[in-house]
């Protein structure tokens, strides 16, 4: 990942960012943090480097890419003239966090969202950015029974659930010729 390798390796980074293709910005749990400059063209080749294994497109046809990396991070790139001060490249770093529920709530909730998967109802877990969704979610699929069959459906395979008996169904981009996108909608049929 060049330049950007260092800071996805440094413990405590959950995020690194490239603002107007030359601004780099550090997450470093939970406070954003600019720690430099790049050069944008490099940048550019750097996308391109990283996303060319995975067989997508990133040019003037394909303006947007948004990739799950080998190593789970997760990479989105969007250029001019989308990007109106220059290329924005978002790399969030994956990192599996062991959590109990009662870090996310009173015990009071926790006892409810426990009885709540128990019975199998259906729970909206929404926030913003690095808020923990995916944590809580981990958490709560560990109170799910192993005689259950788990179907999730991400744009990019996050979930660490530990069952047996889990599909993990992950949706794709079109290719270059703009075909072959499956999208959540698909995958939910």
């Amino acid at each position: 990942l060049g330049v950007l390798d260092t800071y996805l390796n440094e413990e405590g980074v959950t995020e690194v960012s490239v603002n107007a293709g030359r601004e780099l910005w550090v997450d470093r749990s939970g406070s954003m943090e600019r720690v430099g400059s790049v050069n944008p063209d490099e940048m550019a080749l750097l996308v391109e480097r990283i996303i060319a294994p995975l067989g997508l497109r990133f040019d003037r046809s394909t303006p947007i890419v948004d990739a799950r990396l080998p190593h789970g991070h997760r990479l989105c790139a969007v250029m001019a003239p989308l990007a109106v001060d220059g290329l924005c490249v978002s790399i969030r770093r994956f990192v599996l966090t062991h959590a109990a529920l009662e870090s996310f709530a009173p015990p009071v909730v926790c006892e409810l969202l426990t009885h709540l998967v128990h019975q199998r109802c259906n729970i909206v877990v929404s926030g913003g950015a690095s808020s923990g969704k995916t944590t809580l979610l981990n958490v709560l699929s560990s109170f799910i029974s192993d005689t259950e069959r788990i179907v999730t459906i991400e744009d990019a395979a996050e979930l660490q659930l530990h069952q047996e008996h889990v599909a993990r169904l992950e949706t794709r981009p079109a290719n270059v010729e703009g075909k072959g996108a499956v999208r959540q909608r698909q995958l939910v049929i």
